[in-house]
């Protein structure tokens, strides 16, 4: 496959790691912007990218905005900073002026001990909602601060005093962040520059250099080093600031933005929509029809070969196996749950949710319907282009088995639900009727036996479609003993002078 881009906002590990996986994954192209040459830099670090490109430089709103147009993509994964807020709001503002496009956000995950420092579990570290505050808390102890916060706010530490004699920062080796040092009057062994990754050991020894009464932090995760951080000072002695996150943000994992990346990877649309202009994605629901998968359409395997998620009953996914092993696959089949799996996994363009029995006739297709109708006012305001693909019904299937026609019969089911055949037989001459383990062909022969009714004959098809299919003709006094698998239909057929 070609033709599918990825545009990557990095600034972070996990954006480092995402645009290496990235670069592997074959028929997808991608682009990574990031802030700085620095940032360039570090991508091609280890290795260099083989098929991505680079964007250097920082985007507003408008010039983000531009850039998607220009380079055209159905998916965005913003990777950068959590304290980058400024950036992921202007990613978003500019996302959501084009509806075709998916916008991830990819959050580092708080380490446990994080999250245990942030409900106040562990003495020695004191918790700033932002560096202004940190500043005024400070401004009140004594003794010399390792900063590990970078270059960008180190002008908010003016305001303390003997600023320049307490605070000792570790910024990035790069021109820019020295010169922001300089320019702060900051000299000599007051500017660490230094990346990345920091050992306990390496951050202790750092710690005792600058004898350090204090560690100011950010809440940067497992991959950012916090951990470590945190144990160093432990072991020093040293009081720990942590800045926490600005925000709190729905985000996804690390894993889970590689997941739908290659969901969005494989996705085909159907042909007849592809370059419909509407942005939408995609659902279809197909007909398993009367029985296994080889009674499906060849529409419908070419629908499933173009999809990247099925959805199904585990009996219904197992039969599908040999069209769908590449495919990612849940075993839902409640409308509720496919829906809200889709709205959180929207990098997934073209969902099939596979439909026992005749997509039109009591069938699951229709309790979708009605959920997108309840979500969206109608299906046509909904952001899916529906599509329905029927499969051969078991009604004309077994009408087929026995030679008989069915124009004149009245459609009915038992499966799942109460149905008095015997009621239905009375104001028609024929009846199909689709049962199940509650009310199988051995129950409704009793009903019927008893209803006056035993001379009713019965057309049952068992397993229609399987290799292990039965036919079974006689009357309901001749086969109330019978007993039936559920997937079983019947027609019923009372003589003509049975009232």
């Amino acid at each position: 496959m070609t033709g599918k881009h990825v545009i990557l906002f990095a600034g972070t590990t996990e954006g480092r790691v995402l645009a290496n996986w990235l670069d592997d994954q074959p028929g997808i192209t991608g682009t990574v912007c990031v802030a700085t040459e620095y940032g360039a830099e570090l991508l091609t670090e280890e290795m260099p990218l083989k098929h991505l490109k680079v964007h250097s430089g920082r985007l507003d709103e408008d010039e983000i905005e531009a850039f998607l147009k220009k380079n055209g993509t159905h998916l965005v994964i913003d990777a950068t900073h959590p304290y980058a807020q400024v950036v992921t709001a202007n990613i978003r503002k500019a996302c959501e002026k084009f509806p075709h496009i998916c916008l991830l956000r990819c959050l580092r995950k708080e380490s446990e001990d994080e999250a245990k420092d942030s409900k106040g579990d562990k003495n020695g570290i004191i918790h700033v909602k932002n560096t202004a505050e940190a500043v005024r808390y400070l401004s009140e102890k004594e003794g010399n601060i390792f900063l590990t916060t970078g270059s960008k706010e180190l002008v908010l530490w003016q305001g303390l005093p003997g600023h320049l004699e307490r605070i000792f920062a570790r910024v990035l080796p790069v021109e820019a962040s020295v010169h922001i040092c300089r320019e702060l009057g900051y000299s000599g062994r007051h500017i660490i520059a230094m990346q990345g990754p920091f050992s306990v050991e390496l951050n202790y020894a750092l710690l005792r250099t600058v004898q350090a009464g204090w560690l100011v932090t950010k809440e940067a995760g497992k991959r950012g080093g916090f951990a470590e951080k945190i144990e160093a000072a432990r072991q020093c002695g040293v009081s720990v600031v942590v800045i926490r996150r600005p925000v709190h943000e729905e985000g996804i994992s690390l894993e889970e933005a590689k997941r739908q990346m290659d969901a969005y990877r494989t996705a085909r649309p159907p042909e007849d929509s592809e370059a419909d202009g509407t942005g939408r994605r995609f659902l279809s629901m197909i007909g398993m029809g009367m029985g296994g998968a080889k009674q499906l359409t060849l529409e419908a395997l070419e629908v499933l070969e173009r999809s990247d998620i099925v959805f199904g009953a585990s009996r219904m996914l197992a039969d599908l196996a040999p069209w769908i092993r590449e495919k990612h696959q849940e075993t839902y089949y409640q409308p509720e749950k496919i829906l809200d799996w889709l709205e959180k996994n929207r990098a997934c363009q073209h969902a099939v949710v596979v439909c026992s029995g005749d997509t039109g006739f009591y069938s699951g297709s229709g309790s979708l319907m009605r959920e997108l109708k309840a979500r969206f006012g109608e299906v046509e305001s909904s952001p899916y282009e529906v599509t329905v693909y029927p499969g051969i019904s078991s009604v004309s299937a077994l009408a087929a088995r026995f030679g008989i026609s069915w124009d004149d019969a009245c459609l009915a089911s038992a499966h799942g639900r109460d149905c008095d055949a015997a009621a239905l037989l009375k104001e028609h001459e024929k009846v199909f009727l689709l049962l199940d383990s509650s009310m199988n062909l051995r129950q409704i022969c009793r009903i019927l036996k008893d209803a006056d009714m035993g001379n009713t004959r019965i057309y049952a098809g068992v397993r229609m479609g399987y290799e292990d299919e039965r036919k079974i003709y006689g009357t309901a006094e001749e086969m109330t003993d019978i007993e039936t698998n559920s997937l079983t239909a019947v027609f019923l057929e009372r003589e003509k002078d049975e009232r």
